[in-house]
């Protein structure tokens, strides 16, 4: 008789995940130098299973870099739901070593934005895509140079659209900084917690930090002040008791406690990985239907839009998108469908967004003897403190409001739906 043994794997799915990189370090078990000219790359696997591609968040905790010369590079080459690629490319000297900490975290309440390898040094602005991110943070990863630098990399304006970085430039001393890689880190306002910056020029050991709730204590590099004396040779290391974090930053490398410390600034943040915010979209608790006849239809397109708030008019076929300020308690919209002879207007409106039944208010309308008009006015109301971010669609015989709202996941709600039907 045989016997047949069937294994069932089963996977978890996980929504963060966080652990170190120092397999480029030769000071660690399984780590070596990155000699030029050489190109490695690492595969980091997850603890488990995400059920979309994370995104990646990089500090560098440990440089023990070459001088007075260095030209190298870092990336994250793929993202996967069970891994990412991490590629250094090594063209001029010796990279001794250097330890990355990650972070993966798979939310749309958090954006990454990398700036991998910049080679032309320029202040930039990107735009992102959450209009209610009000925290930002930078992370320098890497670093090459020809001769002294100084400086620091500061976000200097925070919009619903975009973010802007600046790389200071004291005494000139960009001018032998040949790459420089950092990442932007955004968050809505529970989503990072940022300390000010701090600048040392000796060993350094923080205060003792209180745990967070589903927080981690991040604590990335935002600048240097080098002058070729030696290596750069910085080790951040954190320690942890039973209520508290705290980190030193030290020239201890490789088992030896090294004269020259290289001077720098870094910004300890805490950086969330579970949420309680939740953003939720607008309900629809007043409305007035109105069917008349209106000299002017036949001038008219098919669906008008107009939004009283901002005093904006949408009466063409396109799909529109806008954002309202959070300042508005109420919001009023009101459309304007054309109606025909044998033919219904039919709608959906978004009543509430916790009713267990009947979440939208629906309504069917005939076009009758001389009605050839059916407006709308509609009363929404915010349920939560935040930027309004809609799509509207006109077509011929369709208008359509979705709000956007970013939560663990992006998702589109259908606010309104207005649509012209045959009797």
């Amino acid at each position: 008789m045989k016997v047949y043994l069937i294994i069932h794997i089963v996977y978890g799915i996980i929504t963060y995940d966080s652990n170190t990189i120092t397999s480029f370090a030769y000071q660690y078990s399984g780590g070596s130098k990155c000699i030029s000219p050489q190109q490695r790359q690492k595969t980091v696997y997850f603890s488990d299973i995400f059920a979309r591609p994370p995104k990646i968040i990089l500090q560098t905790q440990m440089f023990d870099l070459q001088h007075p010369y260095l030209n190298f590079t870092l990336q994250i080459m793929t993202v996967t739901t069970d891994y990412f690629i991490l590629h250094q490319k090594c063209d001029y000297s010796v990279v001794h070593g250097i330890v990355i900490r990650w972070q993966a975290m798979d939310d749309e309440r958090i954006q990454v934005i990398n700036e991998f390898n910049m080679i032309s040094l320029e202040n930039k602005t990107y735009s992102h895509i959450n209009p209610n991110v009000e925290e930002a943070i930078i992370s320098l990863i890497n670093l090459s140079y020809k001769g002294s630098i100084k400086f620091n990399i500061e976000i200097s304006e925070l919009t619903r659209k975009n973010v802007s970085v600046v790389i200071t430039n004291p005494n000139d001393g960009l001018k032998n900084l040949l790459v420089l890689g950092y990442q932007v880190i955004l968050g809505v306002k529970e989503a990072i917690s940022n300390f000010s910056s701090i600048y040392t020029t000796a060993a350094y050991t923080s205060p003792h930090y209180n745990f967070q709730d589903s927080s981690w204590l991040i604590t990335p590099f935002i600048g240097f002040s080098y002058d070729l004396t030696a290596n750069i040779r910085l080790n951040l290391t954190h320690y942890t008791d039973q209520q508290a974090i705290w980190y030193q930053l030290n020239s201890f490398v490789a088992g030896t406690h090294w004269q020259y410390y290289t001077p720098q600034s870094h910004q300890p943040a805490w950086l969330k990985y579970s949420f309680t915010t939740i953003y939720t979209a607008l309900e629809c608790r007043t409305l007035r239907i109105t069917q008349i006849k209106e000299k002017q239809a036949v001038f008219r397109n098919s669906f008008e839009v107009e939004i009283l708030e901002t005093y904006q008019l949408f009466n063409t076929q396109d799909t529109f998108q806008i954002i309202l300020d959070k300042s508005y308690q109420l919001i009023n919209i009101k459309i304007y469908a054309k109606c025909f002879k044998n033919k219904s207007i039919k709608s959906y409106l978004n009543k509430c967004n916790g009713c267990l039944q009947n979440q939208q208010h629906q309504f069917q309308h005939n076009c009758y003897g001389a009605i050839n008009t059916i407006n709308f006015s509609i009363k929404l109301f915010p349920t939560i403190l935040a930027h309004q971010e809609l799509i509207i669609i006109i077509q011929n015989l369709d208008c359509q409001v979705f709000q956007v709202l970013y939560n663990q996941e992006k998702s589109q709600v259908q606010l309104i739906d207005i649509k012209q039907i045959d009797t």
